[in-house]
């Protein structure tokens, strides 16, 4: 599914390892992050933002819909385990 990723560099939300992550797991993805924006970078470098937006609607084929694709993906895709297991807050012992 192609899709795209637009992340502010600065952000202190959602921190870029995050785009970078989504980017490694997701086929077909384009990644585009922009300095010196943070978790709004629409808002922080709307122009950047825009052309961004506008490249990949031009130069990307639309994907197709398989019902039986998406669900064989779905089970069969890829786990970043690793990193989601690291990014969530540990268990609050009582």
């Amino acid at each position: 599914m192609p899709s795209l990723i637009v992340w502010g560099e600065q952000d202190t939300v959602i921190p870029v390892k995050h785009a970078y992550a989504a980017h490694a797991v997701l086929p077909g993805s384009q990644l585009e992050i922009i300095p010196h924006a943070g978790h709004f970078p629409h808002e922080d470098d709307p122009e950047h933002f825009a052309a961004a937006l506008i490249d990949f609607i031009l130069d990307t084929k639309p994907a197709t819909y398989d019902g039986r694709g998406w669900v064989k993906a779905l089970a069969n895709g890829p786990r970043p385990r690793k990193f989601w297991a690291s990014a969530r807050p540990e268990a609050q012992e009582q």
